[in-house]
C-alpha cells in the first residue's frame, strides 16, 4: 500500500548521508551558490584529492623506481600507485563535469518533488537499493584504508625495542624517523588515505545514485502504462473525456526527460567508467595473486574486496537501467492501441519508436556496462592473476 505522501522524506532529506559525502568530495556544492566562501571551499575540495593523493604516491613511486627488491611490497606499491593515480584522474574528470553533475542532481531531485502518493512504492524501492549499496560501498572503501593503517601498527609494534626501522600505512620501511617527524608524517598517510578512498568512493556514489533514481523512473513509466492497459481493458472504448490521451503524454514527457538525462550521464561517466574498469581489474589481479601465494598478506583483502565491489557498482546499476529501459518497450507494446483515437494512436506510435532507443553506459564508449560485462571483467582479472602466481 503506498505511503502517505505527506510521509515522504525530500530527495536530501532521505539522502542525506550520501549528500554530506558528496559535499565533503566536493562535487556537490556546499550551502547556497551565492555564498562566495563556500563556492570557493567546494572548488578546493573538489580539487584536493590531486594535493593528497600526490603526496600518498610519494614513497610508492620512489620504491617503484629506485628500490624494488621484494615482490610483495613491489606489487603493493603498484596497487597503491593505481587507486590513488585512478582516484586522482577522477577527481580531473568529475572536477571538469561537475556543474553537468550538480545539474543531473537539481533534475533528479525535481523528478522525485513531482512524483505523487501512488507513485512512492516504486520510487523508495529504487532509493533504498541506491542507499543500501552506497553504505556498504562507503564503509567497504573505509575498511579498506583501515587495514593499511592496522598492518602498519601491528609491523611497528612486532619490531625490537632498538629496532631501527619505521613503518608507514601507505609507504614502506624506512630509516628511524626522529619525533614528531615521523608521528607527523604517519597521521598525514592516514587522512590522506582516508580522504581519498572517501573521493573514490563519492564519485562511484554520484554515479550509483542517479543511475538507480533513473532506474525507478522508468519504473514508474512501466506503471503508468500498464494502468492505461488494464483501463482499457476492462472499460474499451468507453473513455471519451480525453483521458488516455493525457496519461499517455505524461509517460511520453517523462521517457524523454530520462533519455535526455541518460543521455547527458553517459557523457558524464564513459571515461570515469573505463578508469574505473581497468584500475578495478588490476588491482583485483595482483591483491588476488599475494593472498593466494600468501595468506599471511591480509592487507591485500582491502584493495581485492573494494575492487570487485566498485566493478560490481559500475556494472550492476548500468544492467539494471538497460533492462528497466527495455521493459518500457514491452510495456508500450501491451498497450491497446487499437481501441484509442487517432490521436492517441499516433502518440502511442510515438512512444513506441522513443523506446526502441537502447539506453546503455559504456566504459569509455568501448563496452557497455551489465552484468555479462562484469563477468567478463572477473574472467580477465583471474587470468591475470593466474600469470602473476606463476613468478
Amino acid at each position: 500500500m503506498p505511503m502517505d505522501y505527506k510521509m515522504r522524506p525530500s530527495f536530501w532529506d532521505y539522502f542525506w548521508a550520501a549528500k554530506l559525502i558528496l559535499q565533503v568530495a566536493g562535487i556537490l556544492p556546499i550551502g547556497e551558490p551565492s555564498s562566495l566562501w563556500k563556492s570557493i571551499l567546494s572548488e578546493v575540495l573538489v580539487a584536493s584529492p590531486l594535493m593528497y593523493g600526490s603526496y600518498v604516491l610519494i614513497q610508492p613511486l620512489n620504491y617503484i623506481l629506485f628500490k624494488s627488491d621484494n615482490m610483495d611490497e613491489l606489487l603493493e606499491a603498484v596497487i597503491v600507485v593505481i587507486t590513488v593515480s585512478g582516484g586522482q584522474l577522477r577527481s580531473i574528470l568529475i572536477s571538469i563535469h561537475r556543474r553537468k553533475i550538480i545539474r543531473l542532481f537539481t533534475i533528479a531531485k525535481k523528478l522525485w518533488d513531482e512524483s505523487v502518493a501512488e507513485d512512492d512504492e516504486l520510487i523508495l524501492t529504487w532509493a533504498e537499493r541506491a542507499r543500501f549499496f552506497c553504505t556498504i560501498y562507503f564503509w567497504a572503501t573505509q575498511v579498506s584504508s583501515t587495514l593499511f593503517i592496522l598492518t602498519s601498527v601491528v609491523k611497528q609494534l612486532s619490531l625490537a625495542p632498538n629496532s631501527t626501522i619505521s613503518h608507514y600505512p601507505f609507504g614502506f620501511e624506512e630509516s628511524v624517523t626522529p619525533s614528531p617527524q615521523y608521528e607527523i608524517k604517519y597521521a598525514l598517510q592516514i587522512i590522506s588515505g582516508y580522504l581519498g578512498m572517501m573521493f573514490v568512493a563519492a564519485s562511484d556514489m554520484a554515479v550509483t545514485l542517479l543511475v538507480l533514481n533513473l532506474c525507478g523512473q522508468l519504473a514508474l513509466i512501466q506503471s503508468w502504462l500498464l494502468d492505461i492497459s488494464k483501463k482499457e481493458l476492462i472499460e474499451p472504448r468507453r473513455r471519451t473525456d480525453g483521458s488516455v490521451e493525457i496519461e499517455l503524454r505524461k509517460c511520453i514527457h517523462r521517457h524523454q526527460v530520462v533519455m535526455n538525462f541518460c543521455a547527458e550521464l553517459e557523457e558524464i561517466v564513459n571515461c570515469i567508467n573505463l578508469v574505473q574498469i581497468v584500475g578495478g581489474m588490476y588491482t583485483m589481479a595482483i591483491s588476488g595473486a599475494r593472498l593466494a601465494k600468501n595468506l599471511r598478506s591480509y592487507r591485500f583483502s582491502g584493495p581485492l574486496i573494494v575492487s570487485i565491489i566498485g566493478l560490481y557498482f559500475s556494472c550492476w546499476p548500468a544492467d539494471n537501467l538497460s533492462f528497466e529501459s527495455a521493459k518500457v518497450a514491452h510495456a508500450v507494446y501491451g498497450v491497446p492501441w487499437y481501441s484509442f483515437s487517432p490521436i492517441e494512436k499516433s502518440l502511442v506510435a510515438i512512444m513506441l519508436v522513443r523506446s526502441q532507443r537502447s539506453v546503455k553506459l559504456t566504459a569509455g564508449k568501448f563496452v557497455a556496462l551489465s552484468l555479462e560485462t562484469f563477468s567478463s571483467i572477473l574472467s580477465s582479472g583471474i587470468s591475470c592473476c593466474m600469470i602473476l602466481l606463476s613468478f
